[in-house]
């Protein structure tokens, strides 16, 4: 495997099966909802205009597709759109409001969108420091879900736990992550790719990567950067994605800085 040292120096380096650690994983969670097609009512429509706002990266204009939807929407029908504003909230820095049109969501009947809903709160928590809270929202949403993405959650779920020195807990939710997930489950994360934009022995140099590549990973939709310490190294990754095709189609989109060299690789390596 490719790893670079602090200097930026491509380097091979052996591969190291030790447990890891995820500092930051913060995945928008679009994949949910979708257009609507068939209705000509003028919710279908502004919905239909605000998810694809946020597809495109447009932000601003998503949230206020949203706002005006869970103004006037009928009831049953704004939790879609608290999910929609809460995810362009979060993008755009507002997470108090992120966290307000999440509320909206929660309420919803179907349990996939209450799910993912409780995720998204989760992954705002996380960001705002607020780690016990998120690992209660990622918990409950992974449970509803049931699904790869409800493994992926309840992996974060025992993640944030852990942070907090909740063990018992922790070991709850691995446990019901393998159950979930079955052999996709390899030590403490799913198995698969990731998109890698190098590995450094500071943690200080990683997260400076991180920064410099954050924007190009969200402006083409691969989700947000997260830090991976394993073997003695911070890992700079994005995704994790079930083979190397869609690894390398995700990167492809990645308008990436020059600086950095990204490759695919094999989680847990």
């Amino acid at each position: 495997m490719l790893v670079s040292d602090d200097t930026g120096e491509m380097r091979n380096s052996p591969p190291s099966r030790r447990p890891f650690h995820i500092f930051l994983l913060l995945p928008m969670l679009i994949g949910g909802l979708g257009p609507i097609g068939g209705c000509d009512d003028a919710f279908a429509r502004d919905q239909n205009a605000a998810i694809l706002a946020l597809d495109r990266g447009d932000d601003r204009t998503a949230l206020e597709d949203a706002r005006r939807l869970v103004r006037s929407a009928p009831v049953s029908k704004r939790p879609e759109a608290g999910y929609i504003g809460g995810i362009a909230a979060y993008r755009l820095g507002d997470f108090a409001e992120a966290l307000d049109l999440l509320e909206q969501a929660i309420q919803a009947e179907d349990p996939d969108l209450r799910g993912r809903a409780f995720i998204q709160r989760g992954t705002v928590q996380q960001k705002i420091g607020r780690r016990r809270e998120a690992a209660r929202s990622f918990e409950r949403g992974g449970l509803l879900v049931r699904s790869g993405l409800g493994a992926e959650a309840l992996l974060r779920a025992a993640d944030s736990y852990k942070e907090v020195g909740l063990e018992v807990d922790a070991r709850r939710c691995l446990d019901d992550a393998r159950r979930m997930g079955g052999q996709d489950v390899t030590e403490g994360r799913l198995a698969g790719y990731a998109i890698q934009f190098g590995a450094y022995s500071s943690r200080a140099n990683a997260e400076k990567c991180a920064r410099n590549v954050a924007a190009a990973v969200r402006a083409a939709g691969a989700g947000d950067v997260m830090l991976v310490e394993q073997g003695g190294l911070y890992k700079v990754q994005v995704g994790c994605y079930s083979n190397i095709t869609q690894a390398g189609r995700a990167m492809r989109r990645i308008r990436q800085p020059s600086t950095y060299l990204a490759t695919i690789t094999a989680i847990g390596d």
